[in-house]
Protein backbone atom coordinates (compact mmCIF):
# COMPACT_ATOMS: atom_id res chain seq x y z
CA UNK A 1 0.00 0.00 0.00
CA UNK A 2 1.38 3.42 -0.93
CA UNK A 3 2.32 5.90 1.74
CA UNK A 4 0.51 9.24 2.08
CA UNK A 5 3.61 10.97 0.67
CA UNK A 6 3.28 9.09 -2.61
CA UNK A 7 -0.49 9.59 -2.75
CA UNK A 8 -0.20 13.33 -2.13
CA UNK A 9 2.51 13.76 -4.76
CA UNK A 10 0.57 11.91 -7.43
CA UNK A 11 -2.91 13.25 -6.72
CA UNK A 12 -1.70 16.82 -6.33
CA UNK A 13 -0.32 17.03 -9.83
CA UNK A 14 -3.27 15.20 -11.37
CA UNK A 15 -6.00 17.24 -9.65
CA UNK A 16 -4.31 20.42 -8.50
CA UNK A 17 -7.05 22.79 -9.65
CA UNK A 18 -9.71 21.14 -7.50
CA UNK A 19 -7.48 20.82 -4.47
CA UNK A 20 -6.11 24.38 -4.51
CA UNK A 21 -9.65 25.73 -4.72
CA UNK A 22 -10.66 23.53 -1.78
CA UNK A 23 -7.87 24.90 0.39
CA UNK A 24 -9.19 28.42 -0.11
CA UNK A 25 -12.85 27.54 0.34
CA UNK A 26 -12.74 28.77 3.94
CA UNK A 27 -14.00 32.27 3.21
CA UNK A 28 -12.15 35.56 3.54
CA UNK A 29 -13.78 37.64 6.21
CA UNK A 30 -11.09 40.28 6.69
CA UNK A 31 -9.43 42.40 4.04
CA UNK A 32 -5.70 42.77 3.58
CA UNK A 33 -4.07 46.15 3.35
CA UNK A 34 -2.13 46.93 0.18
CA UNK A 35 1.09 46.74 2.23
CA UNK A 36 0.24 43.31 3.63
CA UNK A 37 -0.65 41.94 0.23
CA UNK A 38 2.53 43.19 -1.43
CA UNK A 39 4.72 42.03 1.46
CA UNK A 40 3.19 38.55 1.37
CA UNK A 41 3.60 38.24 -2.38
CA UNK A 42 7.20 39.47 -2.20
CA UNK A 43 8.14 37.04 0.57
CA UNK A 44 6.41 34.20 -1.27
CA UNK A 45 8.30 34.93 -4.48
CA UNK A 46 11.61 35.21 -2.62
CA UNK A 47 10.93 31.98 -0.72
CA UNK A 48 10.37 30.01 -3.92
CA UNK A 49 13.31 31.59 -5.70
CA UNK A 50 15.69 30.67 -2.90
CA UNK A 51 14.20 27.20 -2.52
CA UNK A 52 14.51 26.56 -6.26
CA UNK A 53 18.20 27.46 -6.03
CA UNK A 54 19.12 25.24 -3.10
CA UNK A 55 16.37 22.71 -2.38
CA UNK A 56 17.16 23.40 1.28
CA UNK A 57 14.86 25.26 3.66
CA UNK A 58 17.51 25.74 6.37
CA UNK A 59 19.15 28.91 4.97
CA UNK A 60 15.67 30.31 4.35
CA UNK A 61 14.85 29.81 8.02
CA UNK A 62 17.77 32.01 8.99
CA UNK A 63 16.81 34.67 6.44
CA UNK A 64 13.02 34.74 6.47
CA UNK A 65 11.47 33.01 9.50
CA UNK A 66 10.73 34.29 12.99
CA UNK A 67 13.61 33.20 15.23
CA UNK A 68 11.53 31.03 17.53
CA UNK A 69 9.15 29.50 15.00
CA UNK A 70 9.47 25.96 16.36
CA UNK A 71 8.86 27.11 19.93
CA UNK A 72 5.73 28.77 18.60
CA UNK A 73 4.78 25.56 16.76
CA UNK A 74 4.99 23.58 20.02
CA UNK A 75 3.04 26.23 21.89
CA UNK A 76 0.30 26.19 19.23
CA UNK A 77 -0.01 22.40 19.36
CA UNK A 78 -0.29 22.46 23.15
CA UNK A 79 -2.95 25.16 22.97
CA UNK A 80 -4.96 23.14 20.46
CA UNK A 81 -4.78 20.09 22.70
CA UNK A 82 -5.87 22.00 25.81
CA UNK A 83 -8.72 23.62 23.88
CA UNK A 84 -9.88 20.27 22.54
CA UNK A 85 -9.15 21.24 18.93
CA UNK A 86 -6.93 18.20 18.37
CA UNK A 87 -9.09 15.14 17.90
CA UNK A 88 -6.27 12.74 18.77
CA UNK A 89 -3.35 12.64 21.17
CA UNK A 90 -1.18 11.70 18.18
CA UNK A 91 -0.08 14.62 16.04
CA UNK A 92 0.93 14.42 12.38
CA UNK A 93 4.28 16.05 11.69
CA UNK A 94 4.54 15.10 8.03
CA UNK A 95 3.57 12.35 5.57
CA UNK A 96 4.18 9.02 7.28
CA UNK A 97 5.24 10.49 10.63
CA UNK A 98 3.15 11.05 13.73
CA UNK A 99 4.23 11.66 17.30
CA UNK A 100 2.59 11.35 20.68
CA UNK A 101 1.50 14.68 22.12
CA UNK A 102 3.23 13.64 25.35
CA UNK A 103 6.52 14.41 23.57
CA UNK A 104 5.82 18.10 22.97
CA UNK A 105 7.92 19.29 25.93
CA UNK A 106 10.72 16.71 25.65
CA UNK A 107 12.79 17.54 22.52
CA UNK A 108 14.92 20.67 22.60
CA UNK A 109 14.09 23.55 20.29
CA UNK A 110 17.07 22.54 18.13
CA UNK A 111 15.78 18.95 17.90
CA UNK A 112 12.35 20.16 16.76
CA UNK A 113 14.02 22.47 14.26
CA UNK A 114 16.19 19.66 12.89
CA UNK A 115 13.16 17.40 12.39
CA UNK A 116 11.29 20.21 10.63
CA UNK A 117 14.20 20.92 8.28
CA UNK A 118 14.71 17.25 7.46
CA UNK A 119 11.00 16.58 6.90
CA UNK A 120 10.57 19.69 4.75
CA UNK A 121 13.66 18.92 2.67
CA UNK A 122 12.57 15.32 2.21
CA UNK A 123 9.23 16.44 0.81
CA UNK A 124 10.85 19.19 -1.25
CA UNK A 125 13.18 16.66 -2.86
CA UNK A 126 10.27 14.40 -3.72
CA UNK A 127 8.07 17.13 -5.14
CA UNK A 128 10.85 18.84 -7.06
CA UNK A 129 12.32 15.69 -8.59
CA UNK A 130 8.81 14.60 -9.59
CA UNK A 131 8.17 17.94 -11.26
CA UNK A 132 11.54 17.94 -13.01
CA UNK A 133 11.06 14.41 -14.31
CA UNK A 134 7.49 15.02 -15.48
CA UNK A 135 7.64 18.64 -16.62
CA UNK A 136 7.65 17.98 -20.37
CA UNK A 137 4.67 15.63 -20.11
CA UNK A 138 2.76 18.05 -17.90
CA UNK A 139 3.42 20.93 -20.31
CA UNK A 140 1.90 18.77 -23.05
CA UNK A 141 -1.22 18.24 -20.97
CA UNK A 142 -0.43 14.66 -19.97
CA UNK A 143 -0.67 13.22 -16.47
CA UNK A 144 2.34 12.19 -14.43
CA UNK A 145 3.50 8.64 -15.07
CA UNK A 146 3.31 6.75 -11.78
CA UNK A 147 6.63 5.11 -12.62
CA UNK A 148 8.20 8.51 -12.09
CA UNK A 149 7.08 8.44 -8.46
CA UNK A 150 8.62 5.00 -7.97
CA UNK A 151 12.05 6.23 -9.03
CA UNK A 152 12.37 9.50 -7.15
CA UNK A 153 14.53 8.39 -4.25
CA UNK A 154 17.92 6.69 -4.74
CA UNK A 155 18.56 3.21 -3.36
CA UNK A 156 21.03 4.46 -0.77
CA UNK A 157 18.37 6.69 0.78
CA UNK A 158 15.80 3.92 0.66
CA UNK A 159 18.20 1.63 2.54
CA UNK A 160 18.70 4.23 5.28
CA UNK A 161 14.96 4.72 5.74
CA UNK A 162 14.09 1.02 5.51
CA UNK A 163 16.41 0.26 8.42
CA UNK A 164 14.19 2.31 10.74
CA UNK A 165 10.83 0.78 11.83
CA UNK A 166 9.11 4.19 11.61
CA UNK A 167 10.85 5.85 8.67
CA UNK A 168 10.48 2.75 6.50
CA UNK A 169 6.88 3.95 5.98
CA UNK A 170 7.86 7.24 4.36
CA UNK A 171 8.03 5.88 0.83
CA UNK A 172 5.68 2.92 1.14
CA UNK A 173 3.64 1.62 4.04
CA UNK A 174 5.44 -1.45 5.36
CA UNK A 175 4.10 -1.67 8.90
CA UNK A 176 1.88 0.25 11.29
CA UNK A 177 4.72 1.64 13.42
CA UNK A 178 4.44 5.24 12.25
CA UNK A 179 3.96 6.91 15.65
CA UNK A 180 6.92 8.27 17.60
CA UNK A 181 6.11 7.48 21.23
CA UNK A 182 9.32 8.12 23.18
CA UNK A 183 12.08 10.71 23.19
CA UNK A 184 14.57 8.00 22.24
CA UNK A 185 12.48 7.15 19.17
CA UNK A 186 12.22 10.85 18.35
CA UNK A 187 15.98 11.26 18.45
CA UNK A 188 16.60 8.08 16.46
CA UNK A 189 14.15 9.18 13.76
CA UNK A 190 15.71 12.63 13.73
CA UNK A 191 19.23 11.25 13.33
CA UNK A 192 18.23 8.74 10.64
CA UNK A 193 16.17 11.18 8.59
CA UNK A 194 18.96 13.74 8.81
CA UNK A 195 21.41 11.15 7.45
CA UNK A 196 19.07 10.45 4.52
CA UNK A 197 18.77 14.16 3.74
CA UNK A 198 22.53 14.62 3.91
CA UNK A 199 22.88 11.90 1.28
CA UNK A 200 20.26 13.53 -0.94
CA UNK A 201 22.12 16.82 -0.73
CA UNK A 202 25.50 15.33 -1.65
CA UNK A 203 27.19 14.24 -4.85
CA UNK A 204 25.06 13.96 -7.99
CA UNK A 205 21.83 13.86 -6.01
CA UNK A 206 22.03 17.50 -4.91
CA UNK A 207 21.59 18.77 -8.46
CA UNK A 208 18.34 16.85 -8.94
CA UNK A 209 16.43 19.05 -6.53
CA UNK A 210 17.26 22.26 -8.40
CA UNK A 211 14.30 23.39 -10.47
CA UNK A 212 14.75 22.89 -14.21
CA UNK A 213 13.42 25.38 -16.75
CA UNK A 214 10.52 23.17 -17.80
CA UNK A 215 9.52 22.64 -14.16
CA UNK A 216 9.53 26.41 -13.65
CA UNK A 217 7.19 26.72 -16.62
CA UNK A 218 4.87 24.09 -15.14
CA UNK A 219 4.66 25.82 -11.77
CA UNK A 220 4.22 29.20 -13.45
CA UNK A 221 1.37 27.82 -15.60
CA UNK A 222 -0.30 26.27 -12.56
CA UNK A 223 0.03 29.51 -10.62
CA UNK A 224 -1.40 31.63 -13.46
CA UNK A 225 -4.42 29.36 -13.83
CA UNK A 226 -5.12 29.44 -10.09
CA UNK A 227 -4.25 33.12 -9.62
CA UNK A 228 -7.60 34.08 -8.11
CA UNK A 229 -7.65 31.20 -5.63
CA UNK A 230 -4.05 31.86 -4.67
CA UNK A 231 -4.50 35.48 -3.65
CA UNK A 232 -3.02 36.20 -0.18
CA UNK A 233 -5.66 36.07 2.52
CA UNK A 234 -5.87 37.45 6.03
CA UNK A 235 -6.23 35.18 9.04
CA UNK A 236 -7.31 37.31 12.00
CA UNK A 237 -6.44 35.76 15.36
CA UNK A 238 -9.53 35.80 17.55
CA UNK A 239 -7.45 34.22 20.32
CA UNK A 240 -3.75 33.73 21.09
CA UNK A 241 -2.12 31.99 18.13
CA UNK A 242 1.46 30.72 17.79
CA UNK A 243 2.32 32.72 20.89
CA UNK A 244 1.06 35.94 19.32
CA UNK A 245 -1.74 37.83 21.07
CA UNK A 246 -5.38 38.00 20.11
CA UNK A 247 -5.88 40.41 17.24
CA UNK A 248 -2.66 39.50 15.43
CA UNK A 249 -3.01 39.68 11.66
CA UNK A 250 -1.51 36.67 9.88
CA UNK A 251 -1.27 36.52 6.11
CA UNK A 252 -1.61 33.18 4.37
CA UNK A 253 0.08 33.14 0.98
CA UNK A 254 0.78 30.41 -1.53
CA UNK A 255 4.37 30.80 -2.65
CA UNK A 256 3.53 28.24 -5.32
CA UNK A 257 0.75 25.74 -5.86
CA UNK A 258 2.70 23.36 -3.64
CA UNK A 259 3.90 25.67 -0.86
CA UNK A 260 1.85 27.65 1.64
CA UNK A 261 3.30 30.22 4.04
CA UNK A 262 1.92 31.94 7.13
CA UNK A 263 3.41 35.42 7.45
CA UNK A 264 3.27 37.96 10.27
CA UNK A 265 4.54 41.51 10.72
CA UNK A 266 7.11 41.53 13.50
CA UNK A 267 9.37 44.41 14.48
CA UNK A 268 8.64 46.31 11.29
CA UNK A 269 9.41 43.29 9.06
CA UNK A 270 7.29 40.53 7.60
CA UNK A 271 8.47 37.10 8.70
CA UNK A 272 7.38 33.53 8.11
CA UNK A 273 5.77 31.76 11.07
CA UNK A 274 5.27 28.49 9.21
CA UNK A 275 5.84 26.96 5.77
CA UNK A 276 4.33 23.71 4.57
CA UNK A 277 3.15 21.81 1.53
CA UNK A 278 -0.38 21.88 0.19
CA UNK A 279 -2.21 18.93 1.68
CA UNK A 280 -4.66 16.75 -0.20
CA UNK A 281 -7.89 16.45 1.76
Amino acid sequence: MRNVFIIITTLFIISWTTQVSAVFAQGKIYELTAEEKKAAQDIGDRFMQRLAETGDVEPLIKEMFVNDFMQRYVKARKHELSAGKEASTNITFGPGIEYSSSLLDKPTDEEWRQLYVSMFNFQQYGFMVAFNMSAKSLLNGDEMDEKVIDNIFPKGVMNILDADPILCNLIQEKNNQNIIKTIDEFRRVNKTLSAAINLLHSGNYKNKVKMLDDARKVLKTFKEKAAKEMEPSLVFADEESFGFPKGTRFVRVFASVTHVLIVVRLGGEYKIVGADFVAID
